[in-house]
């Protein structure tokens, strides 16, 4: 195909004059040429209350400058953070970046269109597909239970729990303790008793437990390590009316001992 053009022209005396021109190549107008590096995003999961940013690429292919008029999204959980004002004007093979983002309001997956319009004379306005799943926050861990410091031969009565709840104590044992001596006993109910050096006692992490029917159980630790031992009181069924009571005798006064470490059967 040949394609043949006229050019018009006119000298300072107002003489007119035509040139003729053939060429196999079209003749095209300057025209500016939206391109994006993305026409969808998804954002993945987000925490209420937090947000994702993302970043959209707007290129201009084109010879002729492109104007990018507005941007904006028809869903509040999308927000063009920038650029912040228009009409951006972009030259040829130039780009800029716009910053979209997502702050979800509730703990779906949702959707939005971000619209762009231009001086594009093709692609005048271009929708980007949004997507986005809130998430609910997660809750905290629980804190660490209550714990309560006990004295060298405190007792303390009346103490009572429901099944399956803890009570949380500790001792400091000074260097040099020849003997620990951990007891409960009295009232009604089942409540075990666990011993643990430096930790926590749970029902799966303890050192000591004589595990035992009812509420008379006793642990005796001779040469006990100096620092803080631990001891819980669970609810195998609810209780009532429990005294418990801890004493550790140094070198000085020795005393008979009889270390109950590990797990005995229930009787």
């Amino acid at each position: 195909i040949t394609y043949y053009y006229s050019a018009f022209s006119y000298d300072h005396a107002g003489n007119y004059s035509q040139t003729a021109y053939a060429s196999t190549t079209p003749f095209a107008l300057a025209e500016p040429d939206i391109a994006l590096s993305e026409t969808s995003h998804d954002y993945g999961e987000v925490e209420i209350g937090s947000f994702s940013d993302w970043a959209l690429s707007i290129q201009n292919q084109g010879d002729k400058t492109l104007s990018i008029k507005d941007i904006f999204s028809d869903n509040e959980d999308f927000i063009v953070i920038s650029p912040c004002s228009f009409p951006q004007e972009v030259a040829p093979g130039q780009s800029i970046e716009v910053t979209i983002r997502f702050a979800p309001s509730a703990p779906e997956q949702i959707g939005g269109e971000l619209t762009i319009i231009s001086n594009d004379p093709d692609e005048a306005t271009v929708i980007v597909s949004l997507t986005g799943t809130g998430q609910e926050i997660a809750p905290p861990d629980d804190p660490d239970p209550e714990v309560t410091g006990l004295q060298n031969g405190q007792e303390i009565t009346g103490l009572s729990g429901s099944e399956g709840s803890e009570s949380h104590f500790f001792i400091e044992v000074p260097s040099g303790t020849e003997h620990l001596e951990v007891k409960i006993w009295g009232g009604s109910g089942d409540c075990d008793l666990y011993v643990r050096y430096g930790s926590q006692a749970t029902i799966n992490n303890w050192d000591y437990r004589p595990w035992l029917n009812g509420n008379s159980e006793k642990v005796d630790i001779s040469d006990p390590e100096s620092g803080k031992w631990y001891i819980m009181l669970e609810g195998h069924a609810s209780y009532s009316d429990v005294s418990l009571k801890v004493k550790h005798t140094e070198r000085n006064n020795p005393t008979r001992t009889q270390k109950t470490k590990g797990r005995r059967s229930r009787n």
